[in-house]
């Protein structure tokens, strides 16, 4: 993680992830979090996975990922830990994110119920089965 100069985001309710992966977008990298199934992570039947934690250094703007949601999906505003943050339920999505000056996609990964918060000039992103209070506990837990 240092690689990226990125802040770590375990999550401490879910502790050390089965994997860790920088990717792009950005240049610069992300770090996605991979977590297995577990009694509070249903499985995904998009990847197998429990869920995926990820951080980006971008930012936010509802009007660009309300575009691209399928029909089936709602978005909401949320409070994370005091950060502002949206709760995304239903069928799969694309998210846009604005990395600089670019405004560039994120690529579809679980992203049926994906809970997203702001904090400083960091995207935090909790994609998982789970319902929106199970996704506030976990990222609350997040340092």
């Amino acid at each position: 993680m240092a690689r990226t100069g990125l802040p770590d985001p375990t999550p401490t309710l879910l502790g050390e992830p089965l994997s860790v992966h920088v990717v792009q977008p950005p240049d610069s990298g992300q770090i996605v979090l991979v977590y297995p199934p577990s009694d509070l992570l249903p499985e995904s039947s998009v990847t197998g996975a429990g869920a995926l934690v990820s951080v980006m250094p971008a930012k936010i703007d509802e009007g660009f990922f309300q575009k691209t949601l399928g029909a089936t999906s709602t978005v909401r505003s949320v409070d994370v830990d005091g950060a502002p943050g949206y709760w995304i339920e239903g069928s799969p999505h694309e998210l846009l994110f604005e990395f600089g000056d670019q405004i560039l996609p994120d690529t579809f990964r679980l992203a049926t119920n994906t809970l997203l918060w702001q904090r400083g000039d960091d995207v935090y992103r909790l994609e998982a089965d789970i319902d929106l209070d199970t996704a506030l506990r976990i990222a609350d837990s997040v340092p």
